[in-house]
């Protein structure tokens, strides 16, 4: 039996994607019969602290999730000296946006250990050919496989999309300027649709949630925009999903988009951008894959507020069918091989 030891920095449902995606994975190398222990050094509340060299050693497979960590640069090289197979899947870390933020601090990062770590591991885990690509920029000798995240089969299939006089748009994510949301309020102030609501939920990322928040009320949108708490519980997660018409995500840059696929497996079509490594929602014709334009946001908008029932009923049920492909029935052999050939 396999041994694997997943490890991440921060381990929170406040971390939204990267919280689920870590937890999921675990639980799903578990019900196929691996040994896994998963460890944390932030919980959100307090800092965890480990012999890292007595609990490495028991483990066949050290899988890291994440980059930039001074956490990551002991791990590796403990488990290079055990001896120990060594897979990171970066979630993200390395991709243009991500780079672009503490640029200087990242780059004297990339020459000091982070390529170093890169070049030495075993395997490189992409979620999408999007994020291999962009990892093979940086070093194009670099061992990459390209899985994406699975979701559990616990999809709902909408039978007939029968909508109230109000639709309902649906933010759920981390509200970050990362994810675009602004750009998306000021196209809503401008188009200012009748028959359409605007439901913001997720935890605060950054200084975007106050910025927006002013702005909703400076222009009078708090009759159409409106503001939820965060909800981490997968019940009332799906009631949210259940409850509104579309999702939009119009982000900077996604490795994956853990929402976007939660979004789809509840018949949700999904608006987002070609910065996210979704184009198999134009494929599918499950929602609506733009660049980042405002110019083409505003009109996407425009179209989607005046959408008929029939249309996005298509949507919907095309939406579902897109999200069976990321089953973990379909993904977990591709991560069984990944871990196999290790060994």
């Amino acid at each position: 039996m396999i041994k694997i030891l997943l490890i991440t920095d921060k381990y929170f449902k406040e971390m939204g994607g990267s919280y689920e995606a870590t937890s999921s994975t675990a639980y799903q190398l578990i019900n196929n019969n691996y040994t896994v222990k998963l460890i944390f050094f932030d919980n959100g509340i307090s800092k965890k602290k480990y012999d890292l060299f007595k609990i490495i050693k028991k483990f066949d497979i050290v899988h890291f999730f994440g980059c930039w960590s001074p956490n990551l640069i002991k791990i590796f090289i403990i488990s290079k000296l055990l001896k120990k197979k060594f897979i990171i899947t970066p979630m993200g870390a390395l991709e243009p946006w991500s780079l672009s933020e503490k640029k200087i601090k990242k780059k004297i990062a990339l020459i000091l250990y982070q390529n170093k770590i890169l070049a030495n591991s075993d395997i490189i885990h992409c979620t999408s050919e999007d994020e291999e690509r962009n990892i093979k920029v940086l070093n194009p000798n670099v061992n990459t496989v390209v899985i994406p995240h699975g979701i559990p089969q616990n999809f709902y299939q909408k039978k007939i999309c029968q909508f109230p006089k109000k639709r309902k748009a649906l933010f759920f994510s981390r509200i970050h300027k990362k994810k675009g949301i602004f750009e998306v309020i000021e196209a809503w102030k401008l188009l200012r649709p009748k028959n359409w609501e605007f439901h913001i939920f997720g935890p605060e990322g950054d200084q975007t949630f106050k910025t927006i928040k002013k702005f909703v009320k400076e222009n009078n949108l708090s009759n159409d925009i409106y503001f939820h708490d965060p909800v981490f519980l997968k019940t009332e997660k799906k009631k949210i999903f259940l409850d509104h018409d579309i999702l939009i995500l119009y982000s900077k840059n996604e490795n994956f988009g853990f929402s976007i696929l939660e979004a789809l497996s509840n018949s949700l079509p999904v608006l987002t951008t070609s910065n996210v490594p979704w184009n198999s929602i134009k494929k599918y014709n499950a929602g609506w894959f733009i660049n980042e334009n405002k110019e083409e946001l505003k009109k996407t908008l425009k179209e989607i507020f005046e959408i008929k029932d029939d249309l996005i009923s298509v949507k919907s049920r095309n939406a579902y069918a897109l999200a069976n492909k990321y089953n973990w029935i379909n993904i977990m052999p591709k991560m069984d091989r990944m871990y196999k050939k290790l060994i």
